[in-house]
């Protein structure tokens, strides 16, 4: 049998720290401060409205933000430009891009923040507030609140940073939605671009940090997972704490069908959790014969079946078919 391996939807997002190689460093140096999307912080800190204006019309990407999470709204509200600040927002900048928490730190000596550091942080509390009320809002399974917020430009998704360890709910809408089965609810928050690896507060799930997907395998919600499963950057061996993943807990929970699903879907069956145990060890350890059945079977018709593993890869997915002729 000829296995042949298609590499499909490849993208690799490269981020470049260093001197490539046929540069110096000085010339990779000057490649990189000539990079559109860093030069905006620089002329937004000192003031340079025109120059701002001529880079974002160029099409530089106003949210842009540097390792240390410092953006052009960031160097312009640190340095007190009102008018850059307003400029950036007007045309898209995001408060939450980067490392809100900065807009948090200012102001702790006698002088207190600038006019536009206080702009920003009150779009910041409304943006908590708001995000606090979806929350809720999922948590009652009020769809019909939840549609209204996110019609209303309110995020499915925020930076934890913003509640500065403070106050900021332990799971995602997404993950309280996927836990409880509330169907609907899960349409409308990946419609509105939720991510489906999103995982809270410190890892997500309190106990253990698992994501959406691992929540509602372990609750049993064979349909949330399917859609949940619709979305190609689900990372579907994404572990929690104790190195779980949702195969993990189907095969625990003797659930076949989920399992089923899982592993033809691309879950690694050989994955090894924290103890040193795979899918087919927690089955066995749990007496699910049915599990373990249907994973002898999956090896012995390995030959005949497509298997698709994902890959996430920063903003790109893997997508990997087998197939044996």
């Amino acid at each position: 049998m000829k296995k042949i391996l298609q590499l499909f939807g490849l993208i690799i997002l490269v981020s470049l720290s260093g001197p490539s190689a046929g540069y110096g460093k000085k010339n990779n140096a000057e490649l990189f401060d000539k990079a559109p999307r860093h030069n905006l912080v620089l002329p937004a800190e000192k003031g340079q409205l025109a120059e701002v204006k001529s880079l974002v019309e160029q099409g530089t990407d106003v949210n842009y933000a540097t390792s240390k999470g410092q953006t052009a709204l960031v160097a312009a509200a640190f340095a007190g430009h009102l008018d850059i600040v307003n400029y950036l927002l007007d045309k898209g900048a995001d408060v939450q891009a980067g490392d809100p928490f900065v807009y948090y730190s200012i102001g702790a000596d006698n002088t207190g923040p600038n006019e536009a550091i206080k702009l920003i942080r009150a779009k910041l509390d409304i943006a908590k507030k708001l995000y606090s009320s979806l929350v809720a809002a999922v948590e009652q399974n009020n769809l019909e609140k939840v549609k209204r917020l996110l019609k209303n430009g309110v995020k499915p998704d925020i930076n934890p940073s913003l509640f500065y360890g403070r106050d900021i709910p332990a799971l995602t809408p997404l993950q309280i939605a996927a836990q409880n089965g509330y169907t609907e609810i899960v349409k409308i928050l990946m419609a509105n671009k939720a991510s489906a690896n999103s995982t809270g507060k410190g890892g997500g799930d309190p106990m253990t940090g698992n994501a959406p997907l691992a929540l509602a395998v372990r609750e049993g919600h064979e349909d949330i997972v399917k859609l949940l499963l619709s979305d190609q950057h689900v990372y579907l061996d994404e572990s929690n704490s104790s190195g779980w993943t949702a195969l993990m807990y189907a095969c625990h929970n003797n659930q076949k069908e989920i399992a089923d699903i899982l592993i033809k879907n691309g879950a690694d069956v050989e994955r090894k959790n924290k103890d040193g145990k795979n899918a087919r060890d927690i089955a066995q350890a749990a007496g699910n014969q049915d599990i373990i059945k249907l994973i002898q079977t999956m090896d012995k018709e390995n030959n005949q079946i497509v298997r698709k593993k994902r890959i996430s890869l920063i903003n790109g997915v893997f997508d990997i078919r087998m197939e044996s002729r």
